[in-house]
C-alpha cells in the first residue's frame, strides 16, 4: 500500500513539473499588473519578438493554441528574408514568374519550424489571452544553419544518385532524382545553397534546375507524318503516330499530351511504349472545319507529379514551356448517294440540299459513294366516297456502306392521300410520305454516318 502511495505521489510531482516547465499564465490584479509587452510590442536588441492575443472563447486548449499561432506568425514576420540573386528561386522568377505562392508556402513551413521554440511568457485576463515569444537571433541563426547544412547534404546525396542514373542512361530515373533533390532543398531555394559538385563549389539549387532543364529540353517528340488526309467518318480508325527520343535514342515511358482543334480525342494523355511509340486516336472531327491541327507536347506537369508528391514543387516547376509538334489533318466529307427504283427529281434535289446542310458530299453514282441510302415506296388503294378517291403510300429506307453492308433501315409510316381521281390521290399520298421521310427518318440515318 505504501509503495502504491509513493508511485501516485511521484506521478503527481511529474504532472506539476510538466505544467511548470511550460510557463504559468499570470492574471491581472492590483498586485500583478499587465506586463509591458501586452500593451505594446517591445523592441529587444538581439532578439526576434512575437506577440499573439485572442478572446477567451471555447475551452482553454483551443484559445491558447490560437494565441500561440498568432504569436508565431507575428514572430515570423519580424524575421526578414530576401531572395538571393544567386538562388534558384531568383532564376525561376526571372524566367517563368509565379513564385509568390511558393514563397508563401515556405513562410508557412518556416512558421512550423519556429514552433520548436517555447513561449517566453503567457498572460491572461478574464476575457483575453496573450502569448509572448522572445528568441535570441544568434540562437535562431545557429539552429537554422545546422538544419540547412543537413538538408543540403541530403540533397547532395540525392544529386549523386541522379548523376549515377544519368551516366547509366536511365533518363527517367535521373530526372526523377534531380527533381527529388530540388524538393529536399525546398525551404532554402530562396537562399544560396553552396555545395561541392564534381570537385567545384556550386550553387546546388541552380545546378539542379539546369540539369532538370537539360533533360527536359533534350526530350523530343516527332510525328511519323507532318500532314494527314482522311475521310471524316474514318478518322477514329486512323491513329496519328509519334516517336519519343532523348539525344537521338528512343525513349519510352514518357507522357505525351495531345490537343485537337477539330473535336474530341479518345485520350488526351498517352504514355510512350517501350519502343517509344505513341499513337493518338481522334474520336470524331467537326464537320464545320476540314483543316485541323493535332498538337503533341511533353506533359511536363505529369512528369514532375510522377517524381514528387510535394505540391509546392509541382507548382514551382510546372510553368516551364514545352515545344509543340504539330500535324496538319485535312478531313474530307463522306460521299453519299441516293438509290431509288422510281426516279424523282424533287426528292433528289431535297436530298442533296439536306446533305449539304450536314456537310456531306452528294454523288449520283452509288458505286463511288462511301454510303448509299436506298429509298423505295409503293401505293395501296383506299376508299372511294362522295366522288373522292383515297390512296395510301408507304416506303422504306436502308443505309448501306460502300461494301453493301446494311447499317440501318427505317420503315416509313403509310401516308393517306385524297383526290378527285386516283392520280391526284397518289400524288398527295406520295408528297405526304416524302415530307414525313425528310422530317422523321432521313436526319436520323444521315446522323449515323458521323
Amino acid at each position: 500500500m505504501k509503495k502504491l502511495v509513493s508511485i501516485i505521489s511521484l506521478f503527481g510531482l511529474a504532472i506539476v513539473f510538466v505544467f511548470s516547465s511550460c510557463g504559468t499564465s499570470k492574471k491581472t490584479t492590483d498586485e500583478n499588473p499587465a506586463p509591458g509587452w501586452v500593451k505594446q510590442k517591445p523592441i529587444v536588441p538581439g532578439h526576434y519578438v512575437g506577440v499573439g492575443t485572442v478572446m477567451k472563447i471555447g475551452i482553454a486548449p483551443e484559445y491558447s493554441a490560437k494565441a500561440r499561432n498568432r504569436a508565431l506568425n507575428d514572430l515570423a514576420s519580424s524575421i526578414s528574408s530576401t531572395v538571393s540573386s544567386t538562388s534558384v528561386l531568383h532564376k525561376i522568377e526571372n524566367s517563368y514568374g509565379g513564385t509568390e505562392a511558393f514563397n508563401q508556402q515556405i513562410k508557412v513551413e518556416t512558421d512550423e519550424y519556429l514552433e520548436g521554440f517555447e513561449p517566453s511568457d503567457i498572460y491572461e485576463t478574464e476575457n483575453r489571452y496573450w502569448v509572448f515569444y522572445q528568441i535570441d537571433k544568434e540562437t535562431y541563426r545557429k539552429r537554422k544553419a545546422e538544419r540547412k547544412r543537413k538538408t543540403v547534404q541530403t540533397a547532395l546525396d540525392k544529386q549523386k544518385e541522379a548523376a549515377r542514373y544519368e551516366a547509366e542512361g536511365n533518363v527517367l530515373g535521373a530526372l526523377k532524382a534531380y527533381i527529388q533533390s530540388i524538393a529536399i532543398l525546398k525551404q532554402y531555394l530562396g537562399e544560396s545553397c553552396m555545395a561541392e559538385v564534381n570537385g567545384q563549389q556550386t550553387e546546388l539549387g541552380s545546378y539542379l534546375l539546369a540539369k532538370i532543364e537539360k533533360i527536359r529540353s533534350n526530350i523530343q517528340i516527332k510525328a511519323a507524318h507532318k500532314q494527314l488526309v482522311v475521310k471524316r467518318h474514318k478518322i477514329d480508325e486512323q491513329p496519328v503516330e509519334f516517336k519519343v527520343s532523348y539525344d537521338g535514342k528512343m525513349l519510352g515511358g514518357i507522357p505525351v499530351e495531345f490537343h485537337y482543334t477539330g473535336g474530341y480525342l479518345k485520350r488526351d494523355v498517352v504514355y510512350a511504349s517501350k519502343s517509344a511509340r505513341v499513337a493518338c486516336f481522334i474520336a470524331s472531327s467537326s464537320p464545320k472545319t476540314q483543316k485541323n491541327v493535332l498538337t503533341a507536347q511533353l506533359h511536363w506537369p505529369k512528369m514532375v507529379q510522377n517524381a514528387t508528391t510535394d505540391m509546392s514543387i509541382r507548382r514551382l516547376l510546372a510553368p516551364m514551356s514545352m515545344p509543340q509538334t504539330k500535324v496538319k489533318i485535312k478531313t474530307l466529307s463522306p460521299v453519299v448517294a441516293l438509290s431509288m427504283k422510281k426516279t424523282n427529281a424533287d426528292f433528289y434535289r431535297q436530298f442533296k440540299e439536306l446533305l449539304q446542310e450536314q456537310s456531306f458530299d452528294f454523288t449520283e453514282k452509288p458505286k463511288t459513294a462511301d454510303f448509299v441510302i436506298e429509298m423505295d415506296y409503293g401505293f395501296t388503294p383506299g376508299d372511294q366516297a362522295g366522288g373522292f378517291t383515297s390512296v395510301y403510300c408507304e416506303g422504306s429506307l436502308k443505309l448501306k456502306s460502300a461494301g453493301g453492308d446494311l447499317l440501318d433501315q427505317k420503315l416509313a409510316s403509310a401516308q393517306r392521300g385524297v383526290g378527285e381521281n386516283k392520280q391526284l390521290a397518289r400524288k398527295n399520298a406520295k408528297d405526304a410520305l416524302f415530307d414525313d421521310v425528310f422530317r422523321r427518318y432521313l436526319p436520323d440515318l444521315i446522323g449515323q454516318i458521323e
